[in-house]
């Protein structure tokens, strides 16, 4: 008898998902997504903030996963304080570069065997510049250079990976 519940729970379970499952299959939608990770370094008076507006604005894109796992793309960023003479900070400037890390993967079908792991280990670290961003803004500033930034990201590599 309890094997019979066990059954029946799990063909109704099965009957209430499959449709769903099968019409996101069919409708085209997709589990795929990008990972980004964000690096941030510089001026402690910003670099925290900054780290975290990119990180919100990366999290408001339906398809991307910020992480340091094998990420698809880097998102490296660099804060400086505008400083007058005398000390007193008047902005700050943000450098940032995209990178898409070399697929190493490429090289498998190239090299003998016995070398691969070597290949790949000597690859790890090669990354393709993409582009490099130059803003300077106040401390107000900050959160919509972020989004705009992370808007960039989006139209100029993103949306052409998501086409193809």
């Amino acid at each position: 008898m309890r094997n019979t519940h066990k059954v029946l729970f799990a063909a109704v379970a099965f009957l209430l998902f499959f449709p769903f499952e099968f019409q996101a299959r069919e409708s085209g939608e997709s589990d795929a997504f990008f990972k980004i990770s964000v690096r941030v370094s510089g001026d402690p008076g910003i670099t925290n903030l900054v780290k975290s507006f990119i990180g919100r604005e990366l999290r408001t894109v339906k398809d991307v996963r910020v992480t340091n796992n094998g990420p698809d793309w880097v998102f490296h960023v660099i804060t400086v304080a505008v400083k007058l003479k005398e000390g007193v900070t008047t902005g700050y400037g943000i450098s940032a570069i995209i990178l898409e890390p070399f697929k190493s993967d490429v090289l498998t079908p190239l090299l003998d065997k016995r070398h691969i792991d070597r290949g790949h280990r000597l690859t790890a670290d090669l990354y393709s510049v993409k582009k490099h961003m130059i803003n300077i803004g106040s401390k107000e500033d900050i959160r919509n250079i972020c989004a705009k930034m992370v808007a960039d990201l989006d139209k100029e590599f993103l949306e052409i990976k998501r086409k193809k």
